[in-house]
Formats: structure tokens, C-alpha cells, sequence
């Protein structure tokens, strides 16, 4: 019994320890470099987006605890149907990484309350491959999020260094200070071979951008969401085809009213359904229209309005009124300034943006 005894009192000391260097590992901010956590999503992209958000912190928790785990699933389904574009090239991971039809929003939760920024690319939307990435940006050690995914036991170990998930179509790469960079593909060979083995790029390539450059002072907002491809926006909303429009790109920008009450309680509010419902917090939206140029711009006014007034109620879930807001020409750029809204109205726009057919 005595020697049972401190068996049992040692294997308790073990977990006790493993739960310090668990714990310690999740320190504060103080342990990711500051430059790292200044960097911008869109620079670890490894393909063009057709569509790409990016969120702060506060901005992604917001819309986040809207989606259940019901929801969270669809849209994991729907971005990485019958497993992403490499379901084709590699039928039998796809087996292994089918869609469920939920989500377990553990993880996710405990990676949305560190993140500081957040990035998603989507492109192939509405084709029979689609493909996301997306990056977390914040308080992000790497030693406790290998053991976050360790423990988790709906992950497992690549060859690569990173983790691919058991349940849906989601590859995260090698952990970085700071970084988790999910993605619903695989690692291609010429992302590991710029660097040690295991290790994935840490820039984007040259050739890939992820919204205009002209639009680089905008891209720190509370949200900014760029369709490179503005028929996501407006397919089936129009009377002829969305590629004979001389639209460059459609970008929303928006900024939190952070006056807005229980603006602290929302920030941190679990997904749980079960939570007690507090008012959505507020924003202030800019839609910026960009044309080929200023003479296509004058050119093509009614049609623009046009569009505005088709797909508004669209992607909005007919929560804004079109009218409610002049449409302004500036240069080439239509704009709509000072739209309120809610963070309600933003997660109808993000699922009929994403799961169009």
C-alpha cells in the first residue's frame, strides 16, 4: 500500500508539472517579439485570395460567437468541400478528413481569445474546390500550441511539422512565435523549400496580393474585407455576366463603436449558445467601389448603382437600406460612407459570400 502510495503521489507530481509547463506556457504577450505581432496576415498568404477578410482581435470575437457549432461546420464544409482542392490529387486524405456537419469550438475559442489579428484568403468560391487559409496573429507560444493540439486528440502530427485535422479538411502549419497559419490544403514542396525542413515561408511570395495596393492605408481596420473577385458580391444579383462589369474590386472597411454598451462583456463572451444573449456591438461601414478608371467610373454610374441597390439586400440580409446612404464618386472609387450596422448583419454578409453556389 505504501508503495502504491507514492506511486500514486508521483504520478500526480508528474501531471502537477505538466500542468506548470502547460500553464507557463501561456503567458502573456511578453513572449512573442513585438515585431512579430505587428505583422500583417495577408504577408503569409501562399495564393492570391479571391476573397480576403481581415479582423482585429475584438472585431473577429464579435462576429465569432455568432456562428454555432451547426453553422461553424457548414462553412467549414463549404470551403473545403470533398477536401479542398487537393481532394482530387490525394483521394485518400480526403477520406481521412471528410466534413462533419459541427464543429468543436474548444480550440477555437482558446485561439480567438489570444488573437490580436486575424487573416482569411478564399478563392475557388462557389467551384468545386474551394480553398481558404487563414492566420491568427496574437499570443500564440509555440510550445502550447503543440500541446493544445497534442491534447486535443482531433489532431495528428505531419511530416512537415504541423498538424492535420481527423474531422474536416484544415492543415495547420508548422507553429511559429506568435503565428498559427491554418489552411484547408496541404504544404506544396515549394513552401518548405525556401527554409529548414518543417518550416514554412515567412513572407508571401512577391506575386501575390491580397488587396490593391491603393487600399494599404485601410487595411488596419476593425474589418476589411476585399472581393478581388466582385461577382462573390453580386453573382445572380444581375441581369448579365459579372465579368462584362469594369469592377477592379469591392472593399468594406468598418470600425467598432466601442462606446457601445456591454462593449467589454461582448468582447469576451463565449460561443456557447447557452451564454445569456447580450446586445451586438456596433459599426460604422465604408463600401468602396473600385473601377477599371475615372472615365469608366462616370461611364458606368447607373450600372454601379445599379449593383448596389441588387446586392445590398443580398449580403446584408436586407438588414441595410441602400437609400440610407448617398453613393459618392471620388476619382475612380465609388463610395459609401458611415453605413451602422451590426455585427449580425456581418456574419449574413460573410455566409452568403462564402457558401454561394
Amino acid at each position: 500500500m505504501i508503495v502504491i502510495r507514492y506511486k500514486n503521489t508521483g504520478v500526480i507530481y508528474a501531471l502537477i508539472l505538466v500542468a506548470a509547463i502547460f500553464l507557463s506556457s501561456l503567458a502573456g504577450c511578453s513572449t512573442i517579439p513585438p515585431s512579430v505581432l505587428e505583422r500583417e496576415p495577408s504577408s503569409l498568404l501562399e495564393a492570391a485570395p479571391q476573397l480576403y477578410m481581415r479582423f482585429s482581435g475584438i472585431s473577429l470575437r464579435d462576429i465569432a460567437r455568432g456562428f454555432d457549432k451547426e453553422e461553424l461546420g457548414a462553412l467549414a464544409a463549404a470551403l473545403g468541400e470533398g477536401g479542398g482542392a487537393n481532394a482530387a490529387a490525394q483521394p485518400s486524405q480526403a477520406a481521412k478528413a471528410t466534413p462533419s456537419t459541427t464543429m468543436d469550438t474548444t480550440m477555437l475559442e482558446g485561439f480567438l481569445a489570444r488573437t490580436k489579428t486575424f487573416g482569411a484568403g478564399m478563392r475557388g468560391i462557389g467551384t468545386a474546390a474551394p480553398a481558404m487559409e487563414a492566420i491568427f496573429v496574437g499570443d500564440f507560444p509555440v510550445v502550447s500550441v503543440r500541446l493544445a493540439l497534442a491534447l486535443d486528440g482531433n489532431w495528428r502530427r505531419t511530416d512537415e511539422g504541423g498538424y492535420r485535422s481527423t474531422k474536416h479538411p484544415l492543415f495547420i502549419r508548422a507553429p511559429q512565435p506568435g503565428l498559427i497559419h491554418a489552411s484547408s490544403t496541404q504544404a506544396s514542396t515549394a513552401s518548405l523549400e525556401s527554409g529548414e525542413k518543417g518550416l514554412p515561408q515567412s513572407t508571401s511570395p512577391a506575386s501575390i496580393e491580397a488587396y490593391p495596393s491603393s487600399f494599404a492605408s485601410l487595411a488596419r481596420s476593425d474589418i476589411f474585407i476585399v472581393a478581388n473577385d466582385p461577382s462573390i458580391f453580386f453573382a445572380g444579383s444581375l441581369p448579365l455576366e459579372a465579368s462584362s462589369i469594369p469592377i477592379g474590386s469591392i472593399v468594406i472597411t468598418g470600425r467598432r463603436l466601442y462606446d457601445y454598451p456591454l462593449s467589454t462583456q461582448q468582447a469576451t463572451q463565449s460561443l456557447s449558445m447557452d451564454t445569456p444573449p447580450v446586445p451586438e456591438p456596433r459599426y460604422l461601414l465604408d463600401i468602396h467601389i473600385q473601377m477599371k478608371d475615372e472615365t469608366t467610373a462616370k461611364a458606368y454610374k447607373p450600372v454601379v448603382r445599379f449593383i448596389w441597390t441588387a446586392a445590398i439586400g443580398k449580403f446584408f440580409g436586407g438588414n441595410l437600406n441602400a437609400n440610407a446612404s448617398p453613393l459618392g464618386l471620388e476619382k475612380d472609387v465609388y463610395v459609401v460612407r458611415n453605413i451602422e450596422t451590426d455585427a449580425a448583419a456581418l456574419r449574413t454578409m460573410i455566409r452568403s459570400s462564402l457558401t454561394r453556389k
